[in-house]
């Protein structure tokens, strides 16, 4: 309160018309940033949606492509047994889907993973993070859940 009393009246109000802009700028500054980075939040868990469907699109083609006969387990069995192990891969559904997704991902410069609770190949083992996201995916029953990691 001493240096308000030693300072003159001119001085105060221009005290105040450099701080009450400068603080307001502040303020403005601060909601910016918080709301850029709700912003690109929601674009990645679009982004992340579209790739999905996109995956998911995939996966469903292929599926009819078994239901209307164009392969068969035979086709898939005369692959494998010719030694043409990645084209008889290509055949299963999901198989076609998660090499789509690998295929955008590299594309995206992100990375794609098919992590499992208990996987038959153990690179799809969840990390801690998506070990608690795929119980609570389960324990909820939850069509979607996106997690923001600071971290990573």
């Amino acid at each position: 309160m001493n240096l308000l009393n030693k300072l003159s009246l001119q001085q105060r109000i221009i005290g105040i018309g450099v701080l009450l802009p400068v603080a307001i700028v502040g303020t403005l500054v601060v909601l910016f940033a918080g709301d850029a980075r709700q912003t690109a939040i929601k674009s990645t868990i679009e982004k992340a949606r579209a790739i999905c469907l996109a995956t998911e699109s995939a996966r469903e083609q292929k599926q009819a492509e078994w239901e209307n006969g164009t392969v068969t387990h035979q086709t898939v069995r005369e692959h494998h047994e010719a030694g043409r192990e990645d084209e008889a891969l290509a055949m299963v559904p999901i198989v076609t889907a998660w090499q789509t997704a690998k295929k955008k991902a590299a594309e995206g410069d992100y990375s794609f993973r098919v992590p499992a609770e208990f996987p038959r190949n153990k690179t799809n083992s969840p990390t801690a993070l998506e070990r608690d996201a795929l119980r609570r995916i389960k324990s909820e029953n939850l069509d979607e859940l996106h997690v923001v990691n600071d971290e990573t």
